[in-house]
């Protein structure tokens, strides 16, 4: 039996390593990410998302609503206020 997979014909590939108890990824040239870290979460297929953690908030969230479908608009969260906490002078 054979099966026949759809693959695109420019797919790059990532080299996985173990490094003490973590797997790892080296990551060609044209993926490369700045910084030093990133965040990585999964998406609905099973795959890994990674992001540089620099990326500004509404980016995110398009990136996030696109993943899930649908978003509801975000509501402005209120300022939050601690009441003066009274001092042993």
């Amino acid at each position: 039996m054979y099966l026949h997979v759809d693959m695109p014909s420019t797919l790059s590939r990532a080299k996985l390593f173990r490094h003490g108890g973590s797997q790892a990824a080296r990551l060609p040239r044209e993926f490369r990410l700045p910084g030093n870290e990133a965040a990585i979460s999964r998406t609905p297929t099973g795959g890994v998302l990674l992001e540089p953690l620099n990326a500004d908030f509404e980016t995110r969230r398009r990136k996030f609503c696109a993943l899930a479908g649908s978003c509801p608009d975000l509501a402005d969260v209120p300022q939050h206020t601690t009441p003066d906490i009274p001092r042993d002078e």
